[in-house]
């Protein structure tokens, strides 16, 4: 057992990676949605929203997951 005390500080470290990308996606790159936008613009946002707010989740489920396997 003491072969695998590596994997959870990894995990951890994964989910706290893609929580970090997710909110760099969402804060940064979509951050204060246009005032008129063009359908291209609204668009682009969206996808960076969406992907940013979808790395949080996977970030978040793999911290869950990992420890809940932990215990």
């Amino acid at each position: 057992m003491k072969k695998r005390k590596w994997i959870y500080p990894l995990r951890v470290g994964i989910s706290g990676v893609l929580v970090m990308i997710g909110l760099y996606f969402s804060i940064i790159l979509a951050g204060i949605p246009y005032q008129d936008p063009t359908p291209e613009m609204i668009q682009d946002y969206n996808f960076k929203l969406i992907t940013g707010e979808l790395l949080i989740c996977v970030g978040g489920i793999v911290f869950l997951g990992s420890t809940i396997w932990r215990v």
